[in-house]
């Protein structure tokens, strides 16, 4: 979660992507990032930092909550079927056996 309104932080968290995600082997378009609207109202769409044009992002602001779970139920839901299909994968390996 970065702020939005700040224009040093979609950079900052392009920074944190390169430093911690990367080293870990995490891909950005396994990433969710949050562009949190402090001043309460969503002006536009955030742009993606550069470089990050997989990372999925969702505005959000506290007059709009929703969309945190929204955007997090998501990203949430695609890990589990990662999971599930990895799984899937090696149960069938093991029964070709």
């Amino acid at each position: 979660m970065f702020n939005a309104e700040n224009p040093k932080h979609p950079g900052q968290m392009a920074n944190w992507i390169e430093s911690f995600a990367k080293s870990e082997r995490v891909a950005a378009s396994k990433c969710v990032a949050f562009a949190h609207h402090p001043s309460g109202k969503v002006r536009s769409k955030t742009n993606k930092p550069k470089g990050l044009t997989k990372l999925e992002l969702f505005d959000t602001c506290i007059e709009q909550s929703d969309d945190i779970y929204l955007g997090f139920d998501k990203f949430f839901i695609g890990v589990v079927k990662k999971i599930y299909q990895k799984m899937k994968k090696e149960e069938d390996e093991l029964l070709d056996m």
